[in-house]
């Protein structure tokens, strides 16, 4: 079975088309994979460096308001198009999906006018614009969160599996990700994570609270400051009585989820899904600038439940993040009840789910070329 995946411009539409990709490998090792996305070197090589092809098309984010810009963008959609239509000819997939950004507008409305089932993967709560014009054609909509059908067309054809994460077990047990670190095997574990590029205002947050004292002594922190940031806060191991880890990026995420007991994070639909599904209780802190604040109503799905705290950018301050950190601390019945809480709102079978529906799907396809 031949299968396209397209998703792009940011690594939150790309990664759940790798997990996806990785999981049609392990169910079918006959099956032919590509990926269509756009010009950004660094989507370009992640996706190589899974082992698979890339085929970059020319396409630019639309804006939602009107700019000089938008001209080039939709100019660059027609482009993307013909560029979408001229790969899925030469490749004659039995089904393509799209998870989200703009790379996935061309290539699924190429894939519907050529009768191939097409199918998209919204992982936030709050659908972007490319997600809800493309729920008109796609045949499945797969959604991370239940209340992003709200905002989507045909409602017949949404399946809510959850988000696809590559979730795997750590291949070095607690003892030694501890040792490795340098770490307490007795101590509480903090990881503050604001993704990749890091996120200022925990950093401000956590370094004010860290070199102030205000966090409890047994606390141990794993930090990842992101690259922007790294240089201010590289040596804080230092100055501190915590015990910390400082670095720009960790490689393998999956091995500090799995020792962390709490978790400070911006509220990405990837990250919620991984924390999730390692059941931990989280201090959740949304990127304010997210396209339709999406990130502060995913947060609102977990804080709502009481699974999560939530606090606005806005209000975040050392004092107050060192109160809520001490309090789940000093609170282990809390502490528990968030985690397990957290982890029934888990997917661990969503890769699994939307493979079995997508092969389903491909057996509907349509003669190739029928509708161009």
């Amino acid at each position: 079975m031949k299968y396209i995946l397209a998703g792009g411009g940011t690594g939150g539409h790309l990664v759940p088309a790798i997990s996806l990709a990785n999981e049609i490998r392990k169910q079918d090792r006959e099956a032919h994979i590509i990926f269509i996305c756009d010009k950004d070197r660094m989507g370009k090589e992640l996706i190589e460096k899974k082992g698979f092809k890339a085929n970059v098309i020319e396409v630019y984010p639309l804006f939602r308001s009107f700019k000089f810009k938008t001209l080039k963008s939709m100019l660059s959609m027609v482009i993307a198009l013909f560029q979408s239509l001229s790969i899925i000819r030469n490749f004659q997939p039995d089904i393509v999906v799209g998870t989200g950004g703009y790379v996935s507008g061309p290539v699924i409305l190429g894939a519907f006018l050529m009768g191939v089932p097409t199918a998209i993967q919204e992982q936030n709560s709050i659908p972007g614009l490319t997600s809800r014009a493309l729920s008109l054609l796609a045949q499945r909509i797969y959604l991370g969160f239940p209340q992003a059908a709200l905002k989507l067309h045909r409602k017949n054809r949404i399946e809510f599996t959850g988000n696809p994460i590559d979730h795997r077990e750590p291949e070095r047990d607690r003892k030694q990700i501890l040792s490795d670190l340098d770490f307490d095997g007795d101590a509480f574990t903090l990881l503050v994570t604001g993704g990749s590029q890091g996120a200022r205002s925990l950093n401000q947050a956590l370094s004010g609270a860290l070199t102030r004292g205000l966090l409890e002594e047994n606390i141990q922190v794993i930090w990842q400051t992101g690259k922007l940031d790294y240089g201010t806060y590289r040596n804080i191991s230092s100055k501190v009585r915590n015990r910390s880890v400082t670095r720009p990026f960790f490689d393998n995420m999956n091995d500090y989820f799995s020792i962390a007991d709490l978790v400070v994070c911006r509220a990405g639909a990837l990250t919620l899904s991984e924390i999730a599904a390692w059941g931990l209780p989280a201090i959740l802190v949304p990127y304010p600038y997210a396209t339709a604040n999406h990130q502060y109503w995913n947060a609102r799905y977990y804080s709502d439940k009481g699974h999560a705290i939530l606090v606005e950018d806005s209000e975040l301050t050392d004092e107050k993040l060192a109160y809520l950190i001490n309090a789940i601390i000093n609170d282990p019945g809390r502490r528990e009840s968030m985690g397990q809480g957290i982890l029934e709102l888990s997917s661990p079978g969503a890769c699994k789910a939307i493979i079995k529906s997508l092969m389903n799907l491909a057996k509907t396809k349509k003669t190739p070329g029928k509708h161009v």
